[in-house]
């Protein structure tokens, strides 16, 4: 069966990755008209996808886990280890800082809905800091009357993201805020050049061009330095506080050095919410590799549209076909099935 070209410029990159995964199943895949919908058929089976939403993901499930705050809440229903938080509105700042003096600084603040780790702030150290991340929040955010801000205690503990299925897919990354290496001669400014040219030279992984705002400004503020400064030979410098891979952080796969314990905590959470075909977990611990009790590990968020890029183009490790896996959710008739739990659907970049 001949198949029409698609562009691929004109959807996002997770979508152009379920696309290319619909093609090679032979599913007739096309672009609504003025949108960013995209058509796929097979064999009279149609569905409308939009980024990573897709029909599989029941509406409630999808509601619920994408507001921060109700996630916090319906996993400690479950027993699940979760930040202590609250969540307030923009007329309770007074309040806000009362409960991160009770918390204690540093804390995170961010807004009970939004993604791609855009207005998270983490490591506030006082009221002034809490008050500014709150009107940042407010004043960035259109439609601010239904935006609540969550106020959390913060951990300095690895971080993660997974990705697993109803189907026993399981893909999982470790991600580390953007840096650099000192070369004993370069200053910060000319190693960040120098790293974005090699993440860009060419393109292929999921790693981002690393930008310089007012997150990471303040981060050099609060260690003393600058873009002058002249790291020595070896010396890890870290460009922000948060590691999310659109907000420039590295990331390797870590599929295969899992606790066991690990992976049943994320089963249980997959299995708590009915009808979930899948879901991306921001995980927390001290050490990924041993068991886990409650007070070594947290969920800090769940995501029903995960991305997709920074496992199947992971900076280093075995990459993992997880646009195969969503795909199987909504195409179950052309799925291959696995053998076992820990086996994954692997192709080259």
């Amino acid at each position: 069966m001949n198949q029409k070209a698609f562009d691929f410029d004109k959807v996002h990159f997770n979508t152009g990755l379920l696309v290319k995964e619909l093609q090679k199943r032979w599913i007739e895949v096309s672009m609504m008209e003025e949108t960013d919908l995209i058509i796929a058929e097979y064999k009279g089976h149609i569905e409308i996808i939009q980024d990573t939403n897709v029909s599989s993901m029941p509406y409630t499930i999808k509601y619920a886990l994408d507001d921060k705050y109700l996630t916090k809440r319906l996993l400690q229903k479950i027993w699940i280890s979760v930040p202590e938080g609250e969540r307030f509105y923009k007329d309770e700042l007074y309040e806000a800082k009362q409960y991160a003096e009770y918390l204690g600084y540093p804390v995170v603040v961010k807004p009970t809905i939004w993604s791609h780790g855009e207005n998270v702030y983490v490591n506030i150290n006082n009221p002034e800091e809490l008050e500014d991340a709150f009107y940042n929040i407010y004043s960035s955010i259109w439609g601010d009357n239904w935006i609540k801000v969550l106020v959390e205690r913060q951990f300095e503990w690895n971080e993660h993201r997974v990705f697993i299925t109803k189907d026993g897919f399981l893909a999982a990354v470790e991600r580390e805020p953007a840096n650099v290496i000192g070369d004993g001669n370069s200053t910060l400014q000319q190693l960040i050049d120098k790293e974005n040219y090699r993440r860009m030279n060419p393109r292929d992984t999921c790693l981002c061009e690393i930008w310089l705002d007012d997150i990471s400004e303040k981060f050099f503020t609060d260690r003393d330095l600058t873009l002058d400064y002249i790291a020595e030979k070896g010396e890890k410098v870290y460009i922000r506080p948060n590691s999310n891979v659109s907000g420039w952080a590295n990331c390797r796969d870590i599929t295969d050095t899992l606790h066991p314990s690990v992976i049943a905590i994320w089963q249980k959470i997959l299995e708590s919410f009915p009808g979930l075909p899948f879901v991306g977990i921001d995980f927390m611990c001290k050490d990924i590799t041993t068991a886990q009790e409650g007070d070594s590990y947290i969920i800090c968020e769940l995501n029903t549209t995960p991305g997709l890029s920074l496992h199947s183009h992971e900076e280093t490790g075995n990459v993992k076909n997880v646009a195969g896996a969503v795909v199987d959710t909504v195409f179950p008739e052309t799925r291959i099935k696995l053998d076992t739990f820990r086996e994954t659907q692997c192709y080259s970049k």
